[in-house]
């Protein structure tokens, strides 16, 4: 046996040895990129979690904001003050101030769908309400209720049972309650307004959260009283209630454990607290697909290698002459392949996340949609295997990829891409512009509240040999990004090895470094900012138009 080991070929044992690095890389690069794409996924599901919630908290104050709105208007009304601030015996002129303020109240209800009653009280116990046949009867002492004190309070808006019966777990009956007190000129009070809202106007705004198989989302009053859940269980079960209030407390791991993400947001227009809960199940399908598409990226590449292994042990003796001769142009080929690679490594696990996202939504003809221009995005990507490509299909392959962002940030994202065709057949260096078609978006147009525009332009200009570069033609390709984000200090120094918080990272460094490997001299990028202002970054290039043959 010792014969036989002692008595391998150097091709056998270069090929062992060839293998075993080869699975050891394939292991780790597959274990790191198992992990940062479960982290890349993790983190966008807890983004959008908190985006769902953050807009829905917004627009639950909105609806509250036009309910406090809509009960101000009535209850300062003069007819409304008149009615209540009269004996019901007082004349002709009460009467009729009490039927305009019944015509006033049923068509704020009929423009208003979400609204299920309207209820006036004086002070002396008259009611005036849009409801017909409504069987109301309070006494002159009706300020002392302990329900208008709450109203005296603020304590508003709350769940309650329409037409202020009794709360029961009929929740066809549920509406949340907005109070407001009515007084006359000298502040006194002679009355109170009541407007219920019908509970499935919540229920409408929350239905689309969008927070998984198992996800939902609950809210919380200052008391830690249930105001919604879609379960009725939490509203009566003491043990629910307090896992819900123990919830907010739980720790990060602890939710690690119990496979969910939470968000908090409270209202502006109410002391409620919206709370959504996003299952983890999305990041479970997704890393699922990972460790598969892991394993055949392993197996393919351990087949690659494989052959690449075979051959080059069969090759070790060539002269070694050869490669020195070749090796300048190894190392600068390897270094662009190299830059490339480094472009948007986690854009492929975002767009899957929202072709899912899409998908369990039902809408099926998105998912194509999106499907389609990030099969066209990577084909432009990768055609050819050249590391050069035309202004036409650079303009073609970031507009597929602002399609795609405009999937995931809808009507926050705007953008126009301009060419002109004096350039368009002019070849440059591939992936130019989505480095910064991306830095636009993520340091631009996401901290703009309402989104913001991007603006892709190619065109021709003129230049000098002084301009740093080492072509000496006087046409030069331009090609910037503007976007009308919130831009930042001009006044800080931008070099070379530092383009500024806003424009750091391998992005910009990358375009930098493969224009000069490209050209062989730096090629500097231009960037006009202003704070407020927007921000425009921009290349300029040689000229050059491949020969036709």
């Amino acid at each position: 046996m010792k014969r036989k080991l002692s008595g391998f070929s150097l091709r056998s044992k270069l090929l062992a040895v060839l293998l075993i690095a080869t699975m050891t890389i394939l292991f780790v690069m597959g274990a790191a990129m198992y992990y940062s794409a479960s982290q890349v996924i993790r983190s966008e599901l807890a983004d959008s979690t908190a985006m769902a919630i953050d807009k829905s908290a917004t627009e639950l104050d909105f609806y509250l904001e036009k309910l406090s709105a809509t009960a101000s208007i009535l209850a300062e009304n003069p007819q409304v003050c008149r009615s209540f601030g009269q004996p019901h015996d007082a004349g002709a002129d009460t009467v009729r101030d009490m039927q305009d303020v019944k015509a006033i109240i049923s068509a704020v209800v009929a423009a208003n769908s979400d609204i299920r009653s309207i209820i006036l009280i004086g002070a002396d116990g008259s009611v005036i309400s849009n409801e017909t046949g409504l069987d109301m009867h309070f006494t002159d002492k009706v300020i002392e209720e302990p329900w208008y004190q709450e109203v005296r309070k603020g304590m508003m808006p709350v769940l309650s049972s329409a037409r202020m019966q009794e709360f029961s777990m009929d929740r066809g009956n549920w509406v949340i309650s907005y109070g407001r007190e009515i007084t006359n000129l000298s502040g006194d009070p002679i009355g109170v307004l009541r407007i219920d809202l019908k509970y499935q106007a919540i229920e409408t705004i929350l239905s689309g959260l969008g927070l998984g198989k198992d996800g939902y989302a609950y809210i919380l009053n200052a008391n830690g009283d249930v105001v919604y859940h879609r379960d009725t269980s939490y509203f009566e079960n003491t043990a629910k209630k307090q896992e819900l209030r123990q919830m907010l407390d739980m720790s990060s791991e602890q939710l690690n454990r119990e496979g969910m993400l939470t968000h908090q947001a409270r209202l502006q227009k109410a002391d409620w607290l919206l709370v959504g809960v996003a299952s983890l199940d999305a990041l479970s399908r997704m890393q699922r697909d990972i460790v598969l598409a892991i394993w055949l990226l392993g197996l393919a590449l351990l087949v690659l290698s494989l052959a690449a292994s075979s051959w080059l042990s069969t090759r070790i003796a060539k002269p070694v002459e050869a490669l020195v001769r070749k090796q300048e142009q190894d190392i600068r080929a390897q270094e662009l392949r190299v830059l490339n690679g480094q472009i948007n490594p986690h854009f492929l696990y975002n767009t899957l996340d929202t072709i899912v996202w899409l998908s369990e939504t039902g809408k099926n003809d998105r998912v194509v949609d999106v499907s389609k221009a990030m099969a066209r995005f990577y084909r432009l990507s990768l055609r050819g295997g050249s590391e050069q490509t035309t202004v036409r299909e650079e303009l073609d392959h970031v507009r597929q990829y602002l399609l795609i962002q405009k999937e995931r940030y809808g009507d926050m994202l705007e953008f126009m891409i301009q060419g002109d065709e004096t350039v368009l057949e002019a070849t440059i260096p591939k992936i130019l512009l989505q480095p910064l078609v991306e830095n636009a978006i993520y340091h631009g147009i996401r901290k703009n509240e309402n989104g913001g525009r991007i603006i892709v332009e190619a065109r021709m200009t003129r230049t000098d040999a002084g301009a740093g570069m080492a072509d000496s033609a006087t046409e030069a390709v331009l090609l910037s990004v503007t976007d009308n984000g919130p831009g930042f200090d001009a006044s800080v120094p931008v070099v070379r090895d530092d383009l500024s918080p806003r424009l750091s990272g391998i992005g910009l460094h990358n375009i930098d470094e493969r224009l000069r490997l490209v050209y062989g001299a730096p090629t500097s990028l231009h960037i006009e900012t202003a704070e407020g202002k927007g921000t425009c970054v921009s290349v300029r290039l040689p000229f050059r138009i491949p020969k036709r043959e």
